[in-house]
């Protein structure tokens, strides 16, 4: 019987910890209402199983390590999550000759993407360009992908916070 309230805790703690890190990068991402909703359940699972560990925590101490190790699967099991589900832009920054940059910029367009081309300076070379792209999260990997076809290009991705307007940007909440 015990082994079972060992599971439950470790499961109940391992759901509230991997809503509460989803929570976070929805309110990072400016999904309020959302988190607002999301965290009501989390702190409902919260208040059951932490009644469960102290309650009994002098005759039954494995309760503590069931719920410590739900915490630490938790968030991973929820970072593993917030990857997968992807949700909002991110920036792409790519640092590439000029020839080059146009080039990616043309590809990058082909497969749906704003491309904005300016003209930089590097220490060795100047005639350079950046390109700056606004993508959806879940299209990183494409990017990357992409990328791999310039050898020399020089790409960064950078978490933004929700964007405005522009090409393919704009999202109603």
């Amino acid at each position: 019987m015990n082994i079972l309230i060992y599971v439950a805790i470790f499961l109940a703690k391992m759901t509230e910890v991997s809503i509460g890190v989803f929570r976070l990068l929805l309110m990072t991402k400016g999904f309020r209402k959302q988190a607002s909703l999301i965290v009501f359940f989390e702190q409902m699972i919260w208040v059951v199983n932490v009644s469960l560990v102290v309650t009994r925590i002098t005759e039954d101490p494995i309760r503590v390590l069931a719920y410590a190790s739900g915490f630490a699967f938790g968030l991973y099991f929820g970072s593993w999550l917030e990857g997968r589900v992807g949700l909002g832009n991110i920036k792409a920054e790519i640092i590439a000759e000029k020839d080059e940059a146009i080039a990616f910029a043309e590809e990058l367009r082909a497969n749906g993407f704003a491309a904005t081309i300016l003209e930089s300076v590097g220490k060795a070379n100047h005639r350079n360009a950046m390109i700056i792209s606004y993508i959806p999260r879940k299209k990183r990997k494409l990017v990357a992908n992409l990328a791999t076809n310039y050898p020399k290009a020089v790409v960064t991705f950078l978490d933004v916070r929700p964007v405005q307007g522009g090409f393919g940007t704009a999202k109603k909440r």
